[in-house]
C-alpha cells in the first residue's frame, strides 16, 4: 500500500478535488475528525434534515360535533427525495373548552396512509386520538397540547399531514381561543402550528 504524507491538496487546474474513481471506498479512519467549519456540504442524503415545511394558525377556529374534522390552516405538504425518508412531525395546538364538561381529541392524519398516524389501539369503544382531554382549569384558561412523531410514509410522491379535532359529546372546542371570550385583557388569543421535517434515512 503506498502513503502520501501531505499537509495541502489543491487541484491543479479546475475548481473540484476528486478522490477516487465511481465504485471506489473512501475511508476515514476511527478517531480521525472531518472539520468543515465554514464550508458548504452538499450531496449528503442520510441522517441529514432535507427540507422543513411547516404551518401556522393564528386565527380562530371551533368545532361542535361529535365528529373528526380538519383544523384550517393545520396541514402541511412535502415530496419525499426517498422512499426510505422519515418524516419528524411536531404540532404544537392551543385550544380552550368548557372546563366542566369540555372536552376535545386531535389526531394526526396522512395522506399516504389514507388515515390517521400515531394514534392509540384499538379497544372496544374507546376513541383512538394522538391526544385528548380537557384544559379542566376553568372557562377562561387556554390549554395547549403538543405532539411529535416520527412517520415512515415509504413513498416519494406528495403527502399531507394535517391536524384533526373531535368534540366529545358535541361539547364546544376552540383552537387559539378560550371558552369564555370576553373583549378585554384578561382573555387571550393563541397561536398553533404544524411542521413536518425531511429527514434522510
Amino acid at each position: 500500500m503506498s502513503k502520501v504524507n501531505v499537509d495541502t491538496i489543491e487541484p491543479q487546474s479546475a475548481s473540484t478535488l476528486t478522490l477516487g474513481a465511481s465504485g471506489d471506498t473512501v475511508d476515514v479512519p476511527s478517531g480521525a475528525t472531518i472539520d468543515v467549519t465554514g464550508a458548504t456540504v452538499t450531496g449528503l442524503t442520510t441522517g441529514k434534515i432535507l427540507q422543513v415545511v411547516t404551518a401556522e394558525k393564528t386565527d380562530t377556529f371551533s368545532h361542535n360535533a361529535s365528529s373528526w374534522v380538519d383544523v384550517t390552516d393545520m396541514s402541511v405538504t412535502l415530496t419525499p427525495a426517498s422512499t426510505s425518508s422519515k418524516i419528524l412531525l411536531l404540532s404544537s395546538i392551543s385550544f380552550g373548552t368548557n372546563g366542566t364538561s369540555g372536552y376535545v381529541y386531535f389526531r394526526l392524519h396522512s395522506s399516504a396512509a389514507s388515515g390517521a398516524v400515531f394514534i392509540g389501539d384499538t379497544d372496544g369503544s374507546r376513541a383512538r386520538v394522538s391526544w385528548g382531554g380537557s384544559e379542566n382549569t376553568g372557562n377562561a384558561i387556554m390549554g395547549n397540547a403538543h405532539l411529535s412523531y416520527v412517520d415512515s410514509p415509504s413513498t416519494a410522491s406528495a403527502v399531507t399531514y394535517k391536524l384533526q379535532l373531535f368534540s366529545f359529546d358535541a361539547q364546544i372546542g376552540y383552537i387559539n381561543r378560550t371558552y369564555d371570550d370576553t373583549d378585554s385583557f384578561g382573555y387571550i388569543r393563541g397561536a398553533s402550528s404544524i411542521t413536518a421535517l425531511e429527514i434522510g434515512a
